[in-house]
């Protein structure tokens, strides 16, 4: 870890817990949440719950090669220091962002070829991010909720997560996590940025992403895989997640 890099970090799995060696300070990322801070020199300690998977992705943005990046994030105020006693501010991955991350997680190429193909997706990710972060409309996420709803919320999204191929409906989940289905909607949507419905098609959608992943795979029995009988449909939802149709985002995978 260098003096004066940033760091920026993207959770696309259960949540993401750290904090800095000797300090209470701790930073807690959702599933979707991504966050940047200025790292400098220091110890953290990762939290891991056993039982759980875990996907994350971790950069370290050099000064010199990435001032402009870093300078553009400050003004933006997008980040602070991890070790200067506040919390760094959360962000939503986009689908842009996550389809690059899934595509370096996915890579199959091997020696050279392999980190040739890594280190220009990595570039595009930082890109991506910067360009994202820099939006004049880019939007933190908000975490203003009590500690029983944000319980709450999280345990809602787990079950969805770990059930998201069998349908449930919104009167079942308020019923099951002793919450109203109109506030239960409502901080959902607030604190993710999503609706409920959304929330569940966009874990078929990256669950589809991780079955493409396969040499053999065929995209008319991903369909059937992730819930869809009309393979037009699915390509509509998929194209509507990740910007692509899974044809073409198997083509962009470097088997």
């Amino acid at each position: 870890m260098y003096k004066d890099s940033f760091s920026v970090v993207f959770s696309l799995s259960d949540a993401l817990e750290w904090k800095s060696s000797g300090r209470n300070q701790k930073t807690l990322l959702e599933k979707g949440d991504c966050c940047v801070y200025g790292s400098g020199l220091f110890d953290a300690e990762n939290i891991y719950e056993a039982g759980r998977r875990y996907i994350g992705v971790g950069l370290n943005l050099h000064p010199c090669r990435f001032r402009s990046v870093m300078d553009g994030l400050q003004k933006k105020k997008a980040c602070t220091a991890f070790n200067g006693g506040k919390t760094p501010p959360k962000h939503r991955i986009t689908a842009t962002i996550e389809a690059t991350i899934r595509q370096i997680l996915q890579c199959n190429y091997n020696g050279c070829a392999k980190s040739l193909y890594q280190e220009g997706k990595i570039l595009e990710l930082v890109a991506a991010f910067a360009n994202e972060m820099m939006d004049q409309n880019s939007v933190a996420v908000k975490g203003s909720l009590s500690w029983a709803d944000s319980e709450a919320l999280l345990r809602v999204r787990r079950q969805i997560d770990e059930g998201f191929l069998e349908p449930v409906t919104i009167a079942e989940l308020s019923k099951q996590h002793f919450m109203c289905k109109s506030k239960l909607r409502e901080i959902f949507r607030k604190h993710y940025g999503i609706t409920i419905y959304q929330y569940m098609l966009n874990r078929r959608m990256e669950h589809a992403c991780e079955l493409l992943s396969a040499p053999d795979a065929q995209v008319k029995d991903i369909a059937g895989l992730v819930g869809y009988s009309n393979i037009s449909h699915f390509s509509d939802a998929f194209r509507k997640k990740f910007g692509c149709t899974p044809s073409e985002y198997k083509r962009s995978l470097p088997f």
